[in-house]
């Protein structure tokens, strides 16, 4: 009996259905609905930005302190020595900013008919000087060593010029806000600025100067700078130079232009951004967006620093130091842009843009480790200009 029930509740289900696809069906008749192919129009969603931002506001702040030794000297350029006078006791070989003293060279022969040193007379053949003005009225070569001792403690400002670059950006346009003709969106977007900041100035200084005195015995010099031994018909006839340090004085003396400093940062900045946009259509093919968000820069320079000492005697002395450095810095952005639709699914763009990204500071140092140059390379307060096409999708 359960059985024979079950039955007859399925058919009665079934034939319920059919009815009702029956009534539909009839109810419809022969109606087809169609679509019209005009009434489907998709709408883009997406704006690709490609264009360029000009970009000024870097700052560089230089600076250094610190000592700065010469570490060669030349009578010409095929003779570089380094720099060495050590205690003014002995006869040992010295090398100064504008001469040299070394080992006397003269020979003898041996019964033999061997060059054999001869004996010790207080004398040198083997010795230079740079300038006629080292012979002192008192019948003495002074022979300089110089450093210069930074005593600005200031630094150089220098902000570079426009800066050009290049961007992309992606937008998302997520509709009107409410029953305004306002729209939103968010957008994301990279850029790549370069920077080149040079600065050359006269810094103020302390020129120490240590001056050795040797005796020349009553002989004199010729007008240029010369270096010994010298032969003639293969005799020595060098004048001969007290191989002892007779006097040694040390003087400090301020200086406002005997040191010249050029310095330079040369680098690149890659801008990572995104936020919130707003934009405000007026007439057919105007509109103005804003945005504003946050920035994650990849900064990178090379700092490097050029010193020109110009001593009393002797020659210019040149010193170089370079070191690179990155930095990742947090920061903000704000823009504003008026675009113009030219088609449906592009346009052009001009805008404004103001962008906070924080400062960062690098060192270099001196050959010898004498000296330390610092340079802040300031990020916070860039502005400018960007421009180029929209193609939406």
């Amino acid at each position: 009996m359960k059985f024979f029930l079950r039955v007859w509740c399925v058919l009665l289900i079934a034939v319920s259905v059919a009815r009702a696809q029956y009534e539909d069906e009839e109810n419809f008749g022969d109606y087809k609905p169609t679509l019209d192919d005009d009434l489907i129009q998709y709408v883009p969603k997406y704006t690709v930005r490609l264009g360029f931002r000009g970009i000024t506001g870097v700052k560089s702040q230089f600076g250094g302190q610190g000592t700065i030794s010469p570490a060669w000297f030349s009578v010409s350029s095929s003779n570089l020595l380094p720099i060495q006078i050590g205690s003014k006791e002995g006869v040992a070989p010295r090398v100064y900013h504008d001469g040299f003293v070394g080992p006397d060279g003269r020979t003898v022969a041996d019964p033999a008919g061997n060059a054999v040193p001869i004996s010790p007379d207080g004398f040198t053949n083997t010795w230079a000087f740079r300038s006629p003005e080292q012979a002192t009225e008192d019948g003495l070569m002074a022979m300089h060593v110089y450093t210069a001792t930074l005593t600005d403690t200031g630094f150089q400002e220098k902000k570079p010029p426009l800066g050009l670059g290049v961007e992309v950006a992606v937008e998302r346009d997520f509709g009107k806000i409410g029953r305004t003709r306002l729209q939103w969106g968010v957008i994301g977007g990279m850029s790549v600025n370069q920077f080149n900041a040079i600065k050359r100035a006269s810094v103020n200084a302390n020129i120490n100067t240590t001056t050795d005195y040797y005796s020349l015995n009553g002989q004199t010099v010729p007008d240029t700078g010369t270096a010994y031994p010298q032969f003639a018909g293969g005799a020595d006839v060098s004048v001969l130079l007290g191989n002892e340090v007779l006097a040694r004085t040390t003087t400090v003396t301020p200086s406002s232009d005997a040191l010249t400093t050029r310095w330079q940062s040369r680098g690149a900045y890659v801008t990572l951004r995104g936020g919130p946009t707003l934009l405000v259509p007026f007439g057919e093919r105007f509109s103005a967006s804003f945005s504003a968000g946050a920035v994650i820069v990849y900064a990178g320079a090379a700092y490097s620093v050029t010193q020109n000492f110009t001593p009393a005697t002797g020659d210019d002395w040149e010193e170089f130091a370079q070191e690179e450095d990155s930095k990742i810095l947090p920061g903000f952005y704000v823009d504003a842009n008026l675009q113009w639709t030219m088609t449906e699914t592009s346009g052009i763009y001009l805008g404004a843009v103001y962008q906070n990204s924080g400062d960062f500071t690098q060192e270099v140092t001196s050959n010898d480790k004498g000296a330390t140059y610092t340079n802040r390379v300031d990020l916070s307060k860039l502005q400018g200009i960007r421009a180029g096409m929209n193609f939406r999708f």
